[in-house]
Formats: C-alpha cells, structure tokens, sequence
C-alpha cells in the first residue's frame, strides 16, 4: 500500500525546483545569462506586473532594474511563495489520486489471488 510517508518527493521535488532555481548565481557565457538572475525577471514579468495598475508596475520595474541581487532574490522569494500556495492543492490532488489507484491495483491484487486460492 502507498501512503504519504513514501509520496513524498511530489510535495518536496517541485517546489524545491520551483524556490531554488531563481537563487542560483547568475553568470554569463557567450554574450547569454544563465542562472537565476533571468528567472528571477521572468517572474517578475510574468506574475507580478501584469497584476498591478500602470503606474505601479512602472514603479516596481524603476524597482526592479536598480535592486541588488539580495532584494532581487527577496522580491522572487514572495513571488514563488505565492506560486506555492497555488501549487499545493494541486500536488495534493495528484498525490491522493496516486495513492488511491495505487491502493486500489493492490486490493484488485489480493482479491483475486484469494479467489483463485478458493
């Protein structure tokens, strides 16, 4: 039988995915960035402006493009925490879905191995 206890990497590994990859350094090669400082703007892109009015998105942008690194990674730390909060449920959802086919092959299993012992 599958229970939480042995489920959990689909809690742990997409959200650890999710926080970790915009902490990462940034550095260049070839004229491309790599590493968290693109993502870290992608986010912010992506989930933040297009929730605020004009002039607060211009704000946060003007924000944005003098913050260091450390308030970068902060400012994407709340953004992926929000992202998390929608995620859960979800990993919930298809770990419980998980567990319950799981659980159910493994009754059919043993019913009809006990049939055939009859």
């Amino acid at each position: 039988m599958l229970t939480w206890i042995r489920l959990w990497p689909v809690f742990v590994f997409p959200v650890l995915g999710l926080n970790l990859i915009g902490f990462f350094p940034t550095g260049g090669y070839q004229g491309q960035y790599y590493g968290g400082g693109p993502v870290r703007e992608w986010a912010v892109n992506t989930f933040l402006l297009p929730l605020l009015s004009v002039p607060q998105a211009e704000k946060v942008v003007a924000w944005f493009s003098q913050a260091t690194v450390m308030e970068e990674c902060f400012l994407y730390g709340i953004i992926a925490l929000n992202l998390n909060v929608f995620l859960m449920p979800v990993f919930y959802g298809l770990g419980n879905m998980i567990i319950k086919i799981n659980n159910w092959i493994s009754i059919k299993e043993l019913q009809l191995k006990r049939s055939a012992a009859r």
